[in-house]
C-alpha cells in the first residue's frame, strides 16, 4: 500500500491510499471516495475497513481509496466546506470563480481521469436507512447499464434511480455524475449515520465492495454472483419546513407506507406543540428521520416509488 498526499491549487491536502501491484498496461483501476461531506463518518469507517481487508488480498489491478476527501468540513462535522459554505458534491463541473470546494473538486477530477470505475460512499445524516446504491442517470445507456450491473454485484437493499433532470434537480454536479459523463461506470453507496448503522450493514457494504473488486479484476477470487431482484426506486420526499424535534412512529424500513399514515410527531421550535406528520405518499419506507432535533430542508421521510426493471 502506498500513501499519496495530493495538494489542491489553494494548498489543501487530500490523503489517498493506493494498492497497486506491478501491472500490465491496461490493467483496471478503481477509485473509492468517502467523506465528500464532513458529517458522514460512517463512510470513512467503511473506507478504513476496506483498506484493512485489502492488506490480505492478492491484487491484480489498482484500487485507490480516499477515506476523508473534505478534511476541512470533517474537522467541524459539517456537510459543507467551512470556507465557502458549498456542498463539495455539487462542484464537479466547470466553474469560473473558484473557491476552496472547487479546488478540491478540480483535484479529484484530475485524479479520476486515470481510473476506470468509481464508487462514492455517502451517508443519510440523521436518518434510519437501509443500504442503498445510487444509480445516477448520466452518461450514455451503455455506461449506465454497466454501473447498474455492478451495483447488483455489491448487493444493496435498494437501488435508488436518481435522475437530476427529473425531480431532484439539486443533485447536479456530483462526482459520480461527472465520471459517468466521462464514460466511466460509477455509482454511490448510501448508508445510515454512525450512531444508527448496524454491524451487519457495515459488513454488507465492505463485503459488497470486495465482490465488486473481484468482478472488475482488481483482486483475485471466485467470480461473484449477481444479487437478483433488488428493488429499484425513486424517492418521494416529505421535507421539513421549520426547525423542531421529530419523534418517528416507526423505523421499519422498506415496509409499506399508506398515504395518510401517521409517520411520527413533530414539535416545532416556535410552539413546541405536537403535530402529527402524515405521509402524502404510498410505497416502501426508504428513510425516516431519527428521534431528535431536525431543521429546515432535512427530510421527515423518503417513500419509495417502485420501478420495474
Amino acid at each position: 500500500m502506498k500513501t499519496l498526499n495530493l495538494q489542491t491549487n489553494d494548498g489543501a491536502q487530500i490523503t489517498a491510499y493506493t494498492f497497486a501491484p506491478i501491472l500490465k498496461k491496461g490493467s483496471p483501476k478503481v477509485l473509492i471516495t468517502a467523506m465528500l461531506h464532513g458529517d458522514e463518518s460512517t463512510a470513512k469507517k467503511v473506507a478504513q475497513a476496506l483498506i484493512e481487508k485489502l492488506k490480505n488480498e492478492k491484487l491484480i489491478g489498482t484500487v485507490t481509496i480516499i477515506p476523508k476527501v473534505n478534511e476541512a468540513a470533517a474537522k467541524i462535522g459539517s456537510r459543507r466546506h467551512p470556507e465557502d459554505d458549498k456542498d463539495l458534491n455539487r462542484q464537479f463541473k466547470n466553474i469560473k470563480n473558484k473557491t476552496a470546494s472547487n479546488h478540491l473538486a478540480d483535484e479529484l477530477m484530475k485524479l479520476a481521469e486515470d481510473y476506470d470505475y468509481g464508487v462514492d460512499l455517502h451517508v443519510f445524516p440523521g436518518e434510519h436507512s437501509p443500504v442503498v446504491t445510487v444509480c445516477v442517470a448520466r452518461g450514455d445507456e451503455k455506461v449506465q447499464a454497466e454501473a447498474e450491473r455492478l451495483q447488483e454485484i455489491v448487493g444493496p437493499d435498494v437501488i435508488w434511480k436518481l435522475d437530476p433532470f427529473k425531480g431532484e434537480t439539486e443533485k447536479f454536479g456530483t462526482l459520480m455524475g461527472y465520471l459517468l459523463n466521462k464514460g466511466k461506470p460509477a455509482f454511490g453507496i448510501e448508508m445510515p449515520p454512525e450512531d444508527l448503522v448496524l454491524d451487519r450493514q457495515l459488513e454488507k457494504i465492505v463485503n459488497g465492495l470486495i465482490k465488486l473488486l473481484i468482478e472488475v479484476k482488481i483482486i483475485e477470487g471466485t467470480k461473484p454472483q449477481t444479487t437478483k431482484n433488488i428493488p429499484r426506486m425513486k424517492r418521494q420526499l416529505l421535507k421539513i419546513e421549520e426547525p423542531g424535534r421529530f419523534v418517528p412512529a416507526t423505523t421499519k424500513l422498506l415496509k409499506p407506507v399508506s398515504k395518510g399514515q401517521v409517520m411520527g410527531t413533530f414539535y416545532p421550535e416556535r410552539t413546541n406543540k405536537p403535530v402529527e406528520i402524515v405521509s402524502p405518499f404510498s410505497g416502501p419506507l426508504m428513510t425516516i428521520a431519527q428521534d431528535g432535533p431536525v431543521t429546515v430542508g432535512e427530510k421527515f421521510i423518503a417513500v419509495g416509488l417502485q420501478l420495474s426493471w
